[in-house]
């Protein structure tokens, strides 16, 4: 086509975006993206929806939260199955603070945010020992009414706060849960006993 001095136009290069998605070369359809601009043609939501899924499969990550934020910065969002792809991706690979994005693009466009990811989005940064941070993504949930699956933040947080040797704060989030009627699961519960019998141990010398 280009041969012969006819442009494509946008579909016909999503149509060969996607295939090349599908067959795994990746790296061919990153290169149709870079001619799709450089010939002034705007990607868009299918463009980006293709080579973002395929990156993540791919276990590309790295490139899938860059081609992200290029799409974010165009004024562009991916579509729910994609996000969610996304957030999986870096969830595995550890890429916190940019689930994080993913999380506050999803909220600013009024998707809805699943229970596992709410949840593992306060986890992660429990595991990271960033225990400020899950603090303040905890509570910008509940504002927000996204936690459905506040039991399993709180005891999260609860053992993140004890991990950090912060038990003042482990124990008044411990207390809250259980006035709002949810039960420390058996990890939280193992943590609060030991607490428990270090100030008793404490106490008696």
């Amino acid at each position: 086509m280009m041969g012969e001095g006819i442009p494509p136009n946008v579909v016909t290069l999503n149509i060969v975006i996607k295939y090349l998605c599908k067959c795994r070369r990746t790296n061919e359809a990153l290169t149709v993206l870079e001619l799709m601009t450089e010939g002034g043609l705007k990607p868009n939501v299918v463009t980006y929806n293709c080579l973002i899924y395929s990156m993540c499969h791919r276990a590309q990550s790295g490139e899938a939260t860059r081609l992200f934020d290029e799409m974010v910065g165009q004024g562009i969002l991916p579509d729910a199955i994609t996000l969610g792809t996304l957030l999986d991706a870096l969830f595995q690979v550890r890429m916190t603070e940019e689930a994080r994005k993913v999380f506050e693009a999803k909220i600013k466009a009024g998707m809805e945010l699943s229970t596992i990811s709410c949840s593992m989005l306060v986890k992660e940064y429990c595991l990271l020992g960033r225990m400020d941070k899950a603090k303040k993504v905890f509570n910008f949930l509940v504002a927000l009414g996204h936690v459905a699956d506040i039991a399993s933040c709180y005891n999260a947080l609860v053992n993140g706060y004890a991990q950090d040797k912060r038990m003042g704060e482990a124990l008044r989030l411990a207390k809250e849960m259980i006035q709002k009627g949810l039960m420390p699961d058996p990890e939280t519960q193992k943590t609060l006993k030991g607490f428990r019998c270090r100030r008793h141990a404490a106490s008696a010398e």
